[in-house]
């Protein structure tokens, strides 16, 4: 299997489970007259069923699993006390700025969350090189802090339209403009990190990407 094969299945599959079928469910129940509270819920067990399935298949979680799985778990744990819908849809506010806050914490760190995350999507002999890159070029350790600041100040700013989204606009339209967002946030992020690897690319004869 090629690492873009490898990359391309495992992001297929988020999509999927994060987004698709979250997204699929909830309409589909509040369509047949289902509480919007339960419609979320029943998205969210999806996506709690895909983190633990993943972490059982790799056999360890992650950092990433991890803030996954507490968003889901608490979000969906505040609601059902308080029985409010919209502690329900925050939750992606909140998600987006646990992973922007910790994108930028892991800049202080011994390696930054970019170079894990893009890890997670290797085969096993793109991580050798991958990680022989990282021990021996500085050029590269530095675009990879650039980026990742870069995705955390992204994530960081999408969490707070999110949560005005979340708080202001009537219930059922919020989780369909969440993933709109979600699609326009990352489109600019890859926009900006086209733009700041063409930089590397130009001054430092740099390719960050795997050819």
């Amino acid at each position: 299997m090629t690492t873009r094969t490898h990359g391309d299945r495992s992001a297929l599959v988020l999509v999927l489970t994060h987004i698709v079928a979250p997204l699929a469910v909830f309409y589909g129940l509040r369509a047949l007259g289902v509480s919007a509270w339960i419609a979320l819920v029943a998205g969210t067990v999806i996506s709690v069923a895909e983190v633990v399935l993943t972490a059982v298949g790799r056999r360890r979680v992650d950092t990433v699993s991890i803030t996954v799985l507490a968003i889901l778990v608490i979000s969906a744990g505040s609601s059902l006390i308080t029985g409010d819908a919209r502690l329900l849809l925050v939750r992606n506010a909140a998600g987006t700025a646990l992973i922007g806050t910790w994108l930028l914490v892991t800049l202080c760190l011994r390696r930054p969350l970019l170079f894990d995350g893009a890890r997670m999507f290797q085969s096993p002999e793109a991580r050798e090189r991958w990680d022989r890159r990282w021990q021996e070029s500085g050029t590269f350790r530095r675009a990879l802090r650039v980026l990742t600041g870069a995705w955390g100040a992204g994530f960081l700013v999408d969490a707070i339209v999110r949560l005005v989204v979340a708080l202001t606009l009537p219930v059922d339209f919020v989780p369909l403009i969440d993933n709109v967002l979600l699609v326009v946030t990352v489109l600019a992020l890859l926009i900006a990190q086209k733009a700041i690897g063409g930089h590397y690319r130009r001054r430092y004869g740099l390719r960050i990407r795997e050819p």
